[in-house]
């Protein structure tokens, strides 16, 4: 039971021992209680009083070995130090102000406006202040204490979003206060709007506002479950929803948290507690519910707890999910397109709890991010590339491990539940896949095409396959890993003299390599001893590539600790295999990841996840130098996981787990330039053409299939020399 004596506590949160006695940080009652260890009695308070010894909800409590204590205070955003009299030493931060105050740090910053001069307005939820920017980001003026509420002129109460009007002024919601307060361009008060109630110029929890090209104004009234109408005088116009009442019918909401208006006058109203977004025309009829009513979920057609909507100038409408950690774009009909975020962190293009999304002039997007304290700026597209397919096809958890060009169309192979996708023209894709039964640790791990047919191989815990494809029906070659139980994946396909070879990684005896004159059931037999002969098991990743009249593989030994060293084999006859390296070439290079003739040179990716990727090539295939080291100059470029000849040039996928994969060319071997933004503005699309099976040249141009463990894998293809602004292809 809650109580306020000295036997009870309510809702204690934080507990600290010593030698002799027992603290705890009693929230809601203000105060630290302090109890004998060994008999438990209670001894003194801590709190209660004013100034220094005021604790408004104490959170946690630590003693250090002097007996000085320490107490975290969660209201008065600060830490106390009392020594073991209980007498005040000093405060640690300042009370109330839990940030640096200046115009470049934001405390949950809840709302963000553009004007036509790219100067930018945001306000903060906890901050309590309304600030503005100029287009370089300098701060011009600022309303409000920090981190300091109030109900007068010059401060807020948990502001929840920022607008403009026609003429330049600035209307913040101030929720809390139930208001709106509009001031002028140059910062200065104009006047209130609205109080607390349920009237028809009066609002609970005004959250959301916008406007429309006539200057109509717009509010989502949280807590009476409406949006209200104003003309430009504020003179009430009409309601959508029915005051104080909620429902899931297409007349009602649940705590209407935003709002937006396109061009053409359609209302948008972000229905949170439906997990969805309703849709009127400008005469406020219903047309159409973007989510599923009452329903939340984690996949493409579904909202958790959304917080933000707005609609850009092609009328297609972004959602922030607050507890999805993403931005969901929807086309002007309601279908889905794509997602930003969907990974909660601070990287770039990850997102936490998005509440306030708006649009500049130029069309990039900016999102007030209330737990990362910051604004993130979205442009539309990635020079000189086009993203082309549904991130993971509509699924988040499908990566794009195969791209192979066969009977004049694109094929994509995923990572999960090992779908099959092609297409004609590299933007409309279509699935194939055979019919086996879902299991989302299928994948298809390799593909090759190979006597007029496409040949892939799966890669399962418990089993493997191998079928191909006549551009019309399936048909099954393997069923169970050459009938090896231990084995466990076909991790790379391939064709040398007229024949086709399959690696199967193996749990008991390592590297297996298979071959089939015509590629037909019963006729692979093994070509190489268990493991190349080693006496360390070999990891499942493979890399194979044809070169001077040899077929390479490359692989990953394990050194008996919890790294491997890369070895690269070769054989002339596809049956005797030699070692060309079994030491790595160098310190810490751990898997040979790609191969690629190019220019005379055999080139060969090695990864390093100690000091970055490497890139070495040899004119014979035996002996090799290096073509560079330290991942092209960044040491978190750590796996060049693919090599590709296009267009008389040599390129390369390398990965950077912090910022996203790069893509590099080279004309000479020598010289390389990046010719993407890292992880194509998203850095978890950090893995491409993965282990040199997942790019490909189809119909003059090149493609790269990634894997995004946020969003689904995406396949980009490369315009060069042009500026390009895509809209993906559904």
């Amino acid at each position: 039971m809650p109580g306020s004596d000295n036997n009870h506590f309510n809702i204690p949160v934080g507990v600290e021992i010593d030698n002799s006695k027992i603290y705890v940080a009693d929230c809601v009652n203000n105060r630290v209680q302090i109890f004998n260890r060994t008999t438990r009695n209670y001894l003194s308070t801590l709190g209660g009083g004013s100034g220094n010894y005021q604790l408004n909800c104490p959170t946690d409590v630590a003693v250090d070995t002097s007996g000085n204590i320490y107490v975290a205070l969660y209201d008065n955003l600060r830490v106390q130090q009392y020594n073991q009299s209980l007498v005040y030493q000093r405060t640690y931060g300042t009370a109330y102000i839990p940030y640096l105050t200046d115009g470049g740090h934001f405390f949950r910053p809840s709302g963000v406006a553009l004007a036509q001069d790219n100067s930018m307005y945001i306000v903060e939820e906890y901050g309590s202040r309304l600030i503005k920017l100029n287009a370089a980001g300098t701060p011009i003026w600022t309303i409000g204490e920090a981190g300091v509420r109030g109900e007068d002129n010059n401060h807020f109460r948990e502001a929840q979003d920022v607008a403009l009007d026609g003429s330049g002024k600035v209307y913040v919601a101030d929720t809390w206060n139930n208001r709106i307060q509009i001031f002028n361009n140059d910062g200065s008060y104009n006047t209130t709007f609205g109080s607390y109630g349920d009237g028809d110029y009066q609002f609970d929890g005004a959250h959301g506002i916008a406007f429309d090209t006539s200057g109509f104004l717009y509010v989502a009234d949280y807590n009476n479950h409406r949006v209200q109408i104003y003309n430009s005088n504020l003179v009430y116009q009409g309601t959508l929803g029915v005051t104080g009442f909620s429902g899931s019918d297409n007349s009602h909401f649940i705590s209407p948290r935003d709002v937006a208006v396109d061009s053409a006058g359609n209302i948008y109203v972000l229905d949170q507690g439906n997990h969805r977004v309703q849709v009127f025309d400008n005469t406020r009829s219903y047309i159409r519910t973007i989510g599923e009513s009452g329903m939340s979920g984690w996949d493409y057609g579904h909202f958790n707890f959304p917080t933000a909507v707005a609609v850009d100038q092609n009328g297609f409408t972004y959602v922030a999910d607050g507890w999805g950690s993403r931005i969901q774009i929807h086309d002007e009909t309601g279908a889905y397109l794509t997602t930003i975020g969907n990974q909660g962190g601070k990287r770039t293009g990850e997102i936490r709890q998005v509440e306030g999304l708006a649009f500049d002039k130029h069309g990039n997007l900016y999102a007030a991010e209330l737990l990362n304290h910051r604004i993130q700026k979205f442009a539309m597209g990635v020079p000189n590339w086009a993203q082309t397919n549904i991130n993971g096809f509509g699924e988040p958890g499908q990566g794009v491990k195969t791209l192979n060009v066969f009977n004049n169309q694109l094929y994509a192979g995923t990572s999960e539940d090992a779908t099959v996708w092609r297409s004609s023209d590299g933007k409309s894709w279509s699935e194939i896949t055979p019919g086996w039964a879902y299991d989302p640790d299928r994948a298809v791990s390799s593909a090759v095409v190979f006597n007029s047919q496409l040949y892939i191989g799966t890669s399962w815990w418990e089993n493997c396959e191998i079928r191909r494809f006549n551009g019309t029906s399936w048909e099954q070659v393997d069923s169970g890993c050459f009938g090896d139980a231990n084995s466990y994946g076909i991790f790379h396909l391939g064709v040398f003299d007229n024949k086709i070879y399959a690696i199967a990684s193996n749990w008991e005896t390592g590297t297996e390599v298979w071959r089939s004159s015509n590629g037909n059931s019963g006729t692979w037999s093994q070509v190489n001893t268990d493991g190349f002969n080693g006496s360390n098991h070999t990891w499942q990743d493979h890399s194979m590539d044809v070169f001077n009249g040899y077929l390479y593989v490359g692989l990953a030994r394990d050194d008996g600790g919890e790294s491997s060293i890369a070895e690269l084999w070769r054989s002339s006859d596809g049956s005797t295999w030699n070692p060309v390296f079994t030491d790595g070439l160098a310190l810490n290079n751990t898997h040979v990841a790609s191969m690629a003739e190019f220019n005379g040179y055999f080139y060969i990716g090695l990864r390093n996840v100690t000091s970055g990727g490497e890139v070495w090539r040899s004119n014979d295939g035996v002996t090799f130098n290096k073509v560079f080291d330290s991942g092209l100059g960044d040491p978190n470029n750590l796996r060049p996981y693919g090599l590709l000849v296009y267009d008389d040039q040599l390129y390369l996928s390398i990965t950077n787990e912090e910022t996203g994969d790069e893509i590099w060319r080279t004309s000479d071997g020598s010289t390389w330039e990046q010719v993407n933004i890292d992880g194509w503005g998203f850095s978890y699309n950090n893995y491409s053409d993965y282990f040199d099976k997942g790019a490909a040249v189809f119909k003059n141009s090149l493609y790269f299939g990634t894997l995004n463990g946020a969003i689904g894998g995406e396949i980009w293809e490369y315009l060069p020399e042009t500026i390009y602004l895509p809209l993906v292809i559904r």
